[in-house]
């Protein structure tokens, strides 16, 4: 099992507990998505991700996810 041990320091209106706030959200939404099994997708970049489910590459990954189809999609 890996630490899961973390320290998070800095001076005071640094950000330590909007850091601290971020993580608990995305481990909660990690957790929620295993939990329920749903795909998580990074959208930092939405036209990326678009262009990669599209493709003849992320066909698959589109129909696994349950996604709209490619003609959608593209």
């Amino acid at each position: 099992m890996p630490n899961r041990h973390g320290l998070v320091a800095g001076a005071t209106g640094t950000g330590e507990t909007k850091t601290l706030q971020l993580i608990a959200e995305r481990l909660s939404a990690f957790h929620h998505a295993d939990r329920k099994g749903l795909e998580l997708v990074d959208l930092e970049d939405p036209r990326a991700v678009v262009a990669f489910l599209a493709s003849d590459e992320g066909k698959a990954e589109l129909r696994n996810i349950g996604g709209p189809s490619t003609a959608t999609a593209g």
